[in-house]
């Protein structure tokens, strides 16, 4: 039986449009984590970036003759500067071209083979909280710390499929040591 030279090279272009298929199939899911471990490492150098022009608000932690308080007022006031900054400066669209070494996770097959491309879409704002974290330490000693928890949740777009992204970083940005009094005399009753 005689296969016709146009049957034969259906035949093999088939065979590898099936084990291209295949091929891709296999890979998918480390494609897919390689590709989200990329867009995290570039939205948090992003945040990182924007960060480092904020400015603490200088008297958040308030201290009177006895008493240490947080203003919160003037905190929730610089809260809503900092979404405004972050938003602003954060692009709602990542558009990536990674080269292929680079879902091995081999450091020096990073930068070699065809690139693929990839998007992330931010889909609502980032979103930036703080968090006053109070330790004691000893007696009449405290350590406070400002911490921003910074959110964000997208969509990463690779190859054919659509897969979700969260990404949340708890960054310290301001420490205060409070130092009290020792009463010199405990009273015993």
């Amino acid at each position: 039986m005689k296969i016709k030279k146009k049957n034969l090279l259906w035949m093999i272009l088939g065979m590898l449009i099936l084990l291209s298929g295949m091929f891709y199939m296999q890979l998918q899911p480390v494609f897919q984590i390689q590709a989200k471990a990329y867009f995290h490492e570039q939205v948090i150098s992003e945040i990182m970036n924007s960060i480092k022009t904020l400015e603490v608000p200088e008297g958040f932690v308030v201290k009177r003759e006895d008493q240490v308080s947080i203003d919160a007022n003037a905190l929730n006031i610089w809260i809503i500067g900092v979404n405004e900054q972050l938003n602003e400066s954060i692009p709602d669209v990542y558009e990536a071209s990674i080269p292929l070494g680079y879902f091995t996770g081999v450091v020096f097959f990073q930068h070699l083979g065809p690139d693929v491309s990839a998007t992330f879409l931010i889909s609502n704002r980032i979103i930036a909280r703080y968090n006053i974290k109070t330790t004691a330490l000893g007696i009449n000693n405290a350590f406070i710390e400002l911490i921003l928890n910074v959110e964000c949740k997208g969509n990463v777009l690779f190859g054919f499929e659509k897969n979700e992204l969260s990404i949340s970083e708890k960054i310290p940005l301001a420490l205060e040591y409070i130092q009290g009094e020792v009463p010199q005399i405990f009273p015993y009753h």
